[in-house]
């Protein structure tokens, strides 16, 4: 067990090995108390440096952070400046349209100024057209006395008109009676064709017909023809075999022909040649 230090004077002092104690039971003086005061103040000043370490680097959060409030604060200050210099824009632009506008309406000022004194002229020109409007109807009167003669003239030749007009409604009458038959004429005049044409057709369809069956029938006789000497070069090949057949059976006076062999029955029975054979 630790021997407790000495009052007022030494600090940790130890007498004991199994405590620590390097020189058994010899009494080793401890840290003086002066020293141990240094040591708490020490300790005291570390505690404190910690905490203020941990306050600045709080401080230095606060700062990133109003540092980051600032970069956003900026941002927005140079977007509400981009968007004044476009409402500036706007605005030079609305100014310009005022003072066309201005222009136009002088223009139109102008104008109208010019087409009152066009209407005044116009008034002028129609005042002098009322007074030779007096003069025309004067003169009108009298054209109207030689109308009335040229109308009992006129008259008289609408009377002829009519007659004129009567025989010719008689003519087109009968011009469109013959119209009429001259179309029914046509009509038959076509159908006849038509007829002709049908029959035409038909008459050419039945002669290729004709001409197809003929070709058939020729090619159907060419082959009857090579049909039937085919049938006689057999008939004379059976006949040949049919001879050589007997001959092979009974032929009993020599070989039989085209070879050079006996009947069966010359085998049998000893026939001309056998005995050389």
């Amino acid at each position: 067990m630790t021997t407790p230090a000495r009052p007022g004077s030494f600090t940790g002092a130890t007498d004991n090995a199994a405590s620590g104690g390097l020189f058994t039971d010899t009494l080793i003086d401890g840290i003086p108390d002066i020293i141990g005061a240094d040591v708490a103040s020490a300790e005291a000043a570390a505690a404190a440096a910690k905490v203020s370490e941990t306050n600045a680097a709080t401080s230095a959060t606060g700062a990133s952070t109003s540092a980051t409030s600032a970069g956003t604060s900026a941002t927005n200050a140079a977007t509400s400046a981009t968007a004044a210099a476009g409402s500036a824009t706007a605005a030079a632009g609305s100014a310009s349209s005022v003072a066309a506008d201005a222009a136009t309406a002088t223009t139109k000022a102008a104008e109208a100024a010019t087409s009152a004194t066009n209407a005044a002229s116009s008034q002028s020109a129609a005042a002098a057209s009322q007074t030779s409007a007096a003069s025309s109807a004067t003169s009108a009167t009298g054209q109207a006395n030689s109308a009335t003669t040229s109308a009992t003239a006129a008259g008289n030749s609408a009377t002829s008109a009519a007659s004129s007009a009567t025989t010719a409604t008689t003519q087109a009458a009968t011009a469109t009676t013959q119209a009429a038959t001259a179309t029914t004429q046509a009509s038959n005049a076509s159908t006849s064709a038509a007829t002709a044409t049908t029959q035409a057709t038909t008459a050419t369809t039945q002669a290729t017909n004709s001409a197809t069956s003929a070709t058939a029938a020729a090619g159907s006789a060419t082959t009857a023809t090579t049909q039937a000497s085919n049938a006689s070069t057999s008939a004379t090949t059976a006949t040949t075999q049919a001879t050589k057949s007997e001959n092979y059976a009974v032929k009993v006076d020599g070989v039989v022909p085209s070879t050079s062999d006996y009947s069966s029955k010359a085998w049998a029975i000893g026939g001309t040649g056998v005995d050389h054979a």
